[in-house]
């Protein structure tokens, strides 16, 4: 025998074997014994008022990586959350229209994100939901504004663009 012969008792022993393995798989599978590893399992939970799809912690009742809420005022958030709060990237949806999109800490929009709703759409950093720093901001009036915002509110450290300008 040669180093490149498979000795002829392996295949007679391996097919028979790894049949008994995958047949066995599948009962437990089947059973529910087993899952595969890359299928996620989310629960839905129904805590005070608002519907949860997501993992809930059982000893803190909080919410933790990524979830799904559906608030009882039709609020809708999807993104991570931890310790309970909204946190690392996510999308709030108000039941008003307006969208917040980005970074959360602690509940907050914080870095880089965007607001939209149905004056406009502002693009840039956010400290405590607001925006804060050189950012974008797109009316639906036709002008936009490109400069400094300072909690929330434009400053005179930008420039106007108006639809009629090229």
């Amino acid at each position: 025998m040669n180093s490149t012969t498979i000795p002829s008792f392996i295949p007679r022993v391996l097919i028979p074997l790894v049949f008994v393995i995958l047949t066995l798989m599948c009962v437990l599978f089947a059973l529910g014994v087993i899952r595969p590893p890359t299928v996620e399992v989310t629960d839905l939970h129904d805590f005070e008022d608002n519907i949860y799809a997501g993992e809930m912690r059982p000893d803190t009742e909080e919410f933790v990586g990524p979830v799904r809420v559906w608030f009882a005022t039709g609020d809708i958030y999807e993104g991570i959350m931890a310790d309970g709060r909204f946190a690392g990237q996510g999308t709030f949806i108000d039941s008003d229209g307006w969208t917040f999109s980005g970074a959360f800490t602690q509940g907050r929009l914080s870095g880089e994100g965007s607001y939209e709703d149905s004056k406009g759409r502002y693009e840039g950093p956010f400290k405590n939901s607001l925006p804060e720093g050189e950012g974008v901001y797109h009316s639906t009036e036709g002008w936009s504004y490109t400069g400094t915002f300072k909690q929330g509110s434009l400053t005179d450290e930008g420039t106007f663009k108006f639809s009629d300008e090229e």
